[in-house]
């Protein structure tokens, strides 16, 4: 990466869409703790240039969000809040403990 780069960028010129910006946090959220902060240097994997499946929904944990608050709302049935936990136990090891600013992903 270089100076000046983002996400959405690298999308765009490396796989040809930037709302495919999701896959390339997801695949580095190990390294990388904000999409919104990327650094010069850093070096990223990348997905397949042809989409496997759908665009991950990303969602940004809010003060006094919850599993269920944010599956009720995001989802409409707050009873959906395992599938959360479960695309999320890379980041989450306590479904009752999540962080604001923690950004999950979302089942399609």
């Amino acid at each position: 990466m270089k100076k000046g780069d983002t996400l959405t960028a690298i999308a765009r010129s490396q796989l040809g869409d930037g709302n495919r910006w999701p896959e390339i946090y997801l695949m580095n959220r190990g390294t990388i703790r904000n999409p919104n902060q990327i650094f010069p240097g850093q070096v990223l994997l990348l997905p397949p240039a042809q989409p496997t499946g759908p665009i991950p929904k990303l969602y940004t944990v809010k003060k006094g969000d919850t599993l269920s608050g944010i599956a009720k709302a995001k989802l409409g049935n707050a009873n959906r809040w395992p599938e959360i936990f479960a695309l999320n136990r890379d980041v989450i090891t306590n479904p009752d403990r999540i962080i604001t600013g923690q950004i999950l992903v979302l089942p399609n």
